[in-house]
């Protein structure tokens, strides 16, 4: 660095031309790391083409099946999971990356950038924050930002972490606008069917008959950190998918209608466009993106689940709506 920034006339080598040459070399390449870079998992369901367009890294979860252990979004997606748990007697399980995978990442991160924020799913669902601020005590330039969100919510604060190093900011302004922003991020799902929650041990089997027997579905939300039973709707598919948008954007609610996710997993083509209709009917988004759940995500809930994500309006506009001017789906 010194090199570098010192006049040539102040400088005086006494060693080779080639070592010269390669600290001058070292010295560029130092500079041309990123101030800051942000990073994230495979939960975070954000489109392809949103990544690439914002230079986000992405770490994937793993996916536990009785046939083996494969990387989510790399190795299997949402439909083949969702193909595959409609055999009963299969088990399914997802795991956060491990420690050991994750010093790796954020070593390979480190490489291209000076400081990296790491996006982390909400503690009340996963272990990834937990094991992220353990392997960032190994290093001076990592800071790990829990959430609160998970699916797509969690892919919204990344993106608008992303928007903002885009700017410049510090870290630690970042950091703090991040803190704002989770509150005005709003995530729900209604889930189809609750045998894969009783599957997974989210519910008991008695619990799983009752609902089923009464046609019960719920309504998932987080609050507090927290994935949790928002509300029960009764009825056939449609009708409760009816009673979720309700749900999912109340008269008190006020979002930013540049854009929203219709994030999903096992529905077809037919139910997704019925599923949009409805939402516009209720409120007019100028971008909806239908986004495909991860496997991660789908292996938690099942086919026929789908979820309304988006952030309302506060007092900074995020200007994320800039990013689907053009992007209709990426399902």
């Amino acid at each position: 660095m010194l090199i570098e920034h010192l006049p040539s006339e102040k400088i005086e080598m006494s060693n080779t031309g080639q070592v010269r040459g390669a600290r001058i070399n070292t010295a560029s390449g130092y500079s041309k790391k990123k101030p800051v870079i942000i990073a994230t998992s495979t939960m975070s369901d954000l489109p392809q083409n949103i990544i690439r367009k914002l230079q986000i890294d992405i770490i994937p979860y793993t996916v536990i099946t009785n046939e083996g252990v494969f990387y989510d979004n790399i190795d299997i997606d949402s439909e083949e999971l969702v193909r595959y748990m409609s055999d009963k007697t299969k088990m399914v399980d997802s795991e956060p990356p491990t420690e050991e995978a994750l010093t790796a990442f954020f070593a390979e991160e480190l490489s291209k950038a000076h400081q990296l924020i790491y996006i982390t799913l909400t503690t009340g669902s996963s272990r990834e924050y937990g094991r992220a601020v353990n392997v960032a005590k190994s290093f001076e330039n990592v800071t790990v930002v829990n959430s609160e969100c998970f699916s797509s919510g969690t892919g919204i604060l990344v993106m608008i972490a992303a928007r903002l190093a885009s700017q410049g900011l510090p870290v630690e302004k970042i950091v703090a606008e991040l803190e704002v922003a989770k509150g005005l991020i709003r995530t729900s799902f209604v889930v189809s069917s609750t045998d894969i929650m009783a599957r997974r041990n989210r519910i008991t089997p008695f619990m799983n008959s009752i609902m089923n027997a009464f046609w019960l579905r719920p309504l998932l939300r987080l609050k507090n950190d927290k994935l949790g039973v928002g509300k029960l709707v009764i009825g056939d598919e449609r009708k409760c998918y009816r009673k979720y948008i309700d749900y999912a954007l109340p008269s008190n609610v006020y979002p930013d209608t540049s854009f929203a996710f219709i994030t999903y997993a096992g529905m077809t083509e037919e139910d997704l466009l019925w599923f949009e209709g409805k939402v516009r009917e209720k409120m007019k988004f100028d971008n909806i993106i239908f986004q495909k759940a991860s496997a991660g995500i789908s292996s938690n809930c099942g086919a026929g689940t789908v979820g309304l994500i988006y952030i309302i309006k506060g007092d900074h506009n995020y200007n994320l709506g800039s990013y689907f001017a053009k992007i209709k789906s990426d399902a």
